[in-house]
């Protein structure tokens, strides 16, 4: 039997521009930030811890995610999707401008808040245009396309970083092309929500049900789907804390320990982006029919390859270890994003997503936060622990996630 390529791999009108737009957002957001750590050290005096907390301060935006994904869920997705869009791209472009540490946090905390707008929203959509059946694989692709695309910036900011002698004018072409993408987002994309009110009463209904039990307002009271919500949430946790913990400080690791230039750290980011994303996306397709809860055993599990990172002596070494982890990140987030597609109503998607996104990136505030004391310590000490943390979760926490089977037999 015939395979119709475009309709196995949901790639529906919509999703097709949130993944081009994106991809060339990210490409450009990827210009300056694999190399954050290296800029806040060099650029602006930053030590490991100041280095941890700038990167922490900036994930406390995304406690805003969840009034602005119910905001979403009763306005629509496109008003908070261009106006975020635009919203990153001009903050980005004032990094630059930042004379000092204090400064430049202000300004990347004010980053993320406009991120936090729009990002629920964003999830939301691809999940409304694939639908359940096909949502994991849909993530995976999205990601896939973002990927592909945005691989060869740290490549090119790598390059550009050492033509000039500073990151700075980075900010400004990154800020410029996401606030392109912004006026292209708001002429091609489709709104998915039909029965929409004005922000006025939204922000009325806002304010009357936030208050209530955020069971009965996202997953309309269920207790097996709220119980199902708040195991992904804790599983996602733990996995973001993962990323976000030694993320902060894999770059200074490779260059002030395993000594790669910013070249070759470039190239790294680079070479590993496209094998992650298009191999988490078959992965996710077989998941998506069998079991989900396995790859999500395999996410966590990889974690122990940050053992042969530390251990690493060169380019290749590292790539060797980091593409398999890179691989578990990109298929972790198809997963979560799309089992939890898979059981709320299309209603309270963006704010169930947006409540997950809020959640997790508490995470990003714990991980490089903790893990900056910890690196001035000993630089491996963040690693170890992100270990520990993943391995815990995988004895204790990972058996309890409902697999989309379950749910449906519910």
């Amino acid at each position: 039997m015939a395979i119709n390529l475009r309709e196995a791999l949901a790639l529906e009108r919509n999703i097709l521009v949130i993944s081009l737009t994106a991809g060339i957002v990210v490409l450009s957001w990827l210009l300056w930030f694999p190399f954050l750590p290296i800029y806040l050290a060099r650029e602006l005096g930053a030590d490991p811890v100041q280095i941890g907390f700038v990167t922490s301060i900036a994930f406390v935006a995304y406690i805003f995610c969840v009034p602005f994904g119910y905001i979403a869920d009763a306005c629509g997705r496109k008003p908070l999707i261009v106006a975020g869009t635009f919203l990153i791209g001009a903050m980005a472009a004032l990094l630059s401008f930042a004379p000092t540490l204090d400064s430049f946090a202000i300004t990347f905390a004010a980053l993320n808040i406009a991120h936090a707008m729009y990002i629920g929203a964003l999830f939301a959509v691809v999940g409304d245009t694939a639908g359940p059946e096909r949502a994991v694989t849909a993530y995976a692709v999205w990601v896939a396309i973002i990927s592909i695309l945005a691989s060869p910036g740290p490549a090119i900011g790598g390059y550009l970083a050492e033509l000039w002698g500073t990151f700075r004018p980075l900010f400004i072409i990154s800020g410029a092309a996401t606030v392109a993408m912004a006026a292209v987002r708001f002429v091609l994309l489709d709104e998915t929500i039909r029965d929409r009110i004005t922000l006025r009463d939204s922000l009325v209904k806002l304010k009357r049900e936030l208050p209530r039990n955020l069971r009965d307002v996202v997953l309309r009271g269920k207790r097996w789907r709220f119980f199902a919500f708040v195991c992904m949430s804790v599983l996602a946790f733990a996995v973001v804390g993962f990323a976000y913990g030694p993320q902060a400080f894999v770059v200074l690791y490779a260059e002030e320990v395993i000594g790669l230039r910013d070249v070759e750290i470039g190239l790294w980011a680079t070479l590993s982006a496209i094998p992650a994303a298009t191999i988490a996306v078959p992965i996710a397709k077989c998941a998506e029919r069998r079991d989900e809860k396995k790859a999500l055993g395999f996410c966590l599990l990889s974690c122990l390859l940050f053992l042969g990172f530390l251990n690493s002596r060169n380019l290749a070494d590292v790539l060797a270890f980091t593409i398999p982890i890179a691989v578990a990140m990109s298929l972790f987030y198809a997963l979560i994003k799309g089992m939890l597609a898979g059981f709320v109503e299309i209603e309270q998607r963006a704010t169930a997503m947006s409540i997950l996104t809020a959640l997790t990136h508490s995470a990003g505030i714990v991980g490089p936060l903790v893990g900056g004391f910890l690196y001035a310590l000993e630089p491996r000490l963040p690693f170890y622990a992100t270990i520990c943390l993943c391995m815990l979760v995988l004895a204790f926490v990972a058996p309890l996630v409902p697999s989309k089977h379950q749910l449906r037999a519910r």
